[in-house]
């Protein structure tokens, strides 16, 4: 009889990890795939959908997992990206904002999504033309990731790109410059000559060089920039058709 005990709980416990282990995945695909349709949707220029998916994505979220899970907070941060991208800059201060308090309380002023979060504020900040807010949040973003990650990593030579434009847009093109050859030769080393982020700031030294009235320099960067493109990309992607533009290339760090 001892034994029949026994095996009744060893069976009753196995098939309660099964189900508890198909259920996560079920429920990990049903919460990840409405928020990858709207990032879909958004290229595709479908924006009201894509705010829509967006909204049913973070309230399904809320209501499963609870606001302090890492999937709702990172919902929140991509819904304040689409609102930048849409010209709704008050909805997105509040998303962007709502991200932040709510990752400093959950997870910590220095934890790494947490710091992803505080350098898009610092992108909001930047293409409003608040220089002084964006340094703010730069600095921050750039301290915690050099302390928690390290220099060279990624996230962290992705906000001292972002620091480089500050300079640029300031005014400052030596310590731009710096900013610049620091970030591209740490994204060489970690991700590769044909990057995205690399090419990035290799664009993003043509738009100095050009400012300075070094056109032969810049002239160099921008065909670096558009071959590496076309390359990583392909001839249709925006990036290769506009290898130059007036203004620096901020690079977005997006939760996934």
């Amino acid at each position: 009889m001892h034994w029949a005990v026994v095996v009744f709980t060893t069976v009753v416990a196995v098939c309660v990890c099964v189900f508890l282990q198909r259920w996560r995945q079920m429920h990990t695909s049903i919460f990840t795939f409405p928020g990858d349709l709207s990032k879909l949707r958004f290229h595709g220029g479908k924006t009201q959908e894509t705010k829509e998916m967006f909204l049913q994505t973070q309230l399904r979220k809320k209501e499963a997992l609870g606001p302090k899970h890492m999937s709702t907070l990172s919902t929140l941060n991509n819904l304040g990206i689409l609102y930048s991208q849409q010209g709704k800059m008050k909805e997105a201060k509040q998303m962007h904002m709502l991200a932040l308090k709510s990752k400093e309380k959950a997870l910590g002023p220095k934890h790494a999504s947490t710091l992803t979060t505080v350098n898009n504020l610092g992108n909001f900040y930047f293409d409003q033309g608040k220089m002084e807010e964006a340094e703010e949040m730069y600095v921050r973003a750039f301290l915690g990731r050099k302390e928690s990650l390290g220099a060279k990593h990624p996230s962290t030579l992705t906000t001292i790109n972002n620091l480089g434009n500050l300079c640029f847009e300031q005014g400052g093109m030596e310590k731009a410059e710096k900013m610049y050859r620091q970030a591209l030769e740490g994204f060489e080393q970690a991700l590769g000559s044909m990057h995205e982020s690399t090419l990035d700031t290799v664009n993003n030294l043509g738009n100095l060089y050009k400012n300075q009235g070094s056109m032969e320099e810049a002239e160099k960067m921008y065909l670096r920039a558009r071959k590496g493109y076309e390359q990583a990309l392909g001839q249709k992607h925006p990036s290769t058709l506009v290898p130059s533009t007036t203004s620096a290339s901020s690079t977005t760090s997006k939760v996934s």
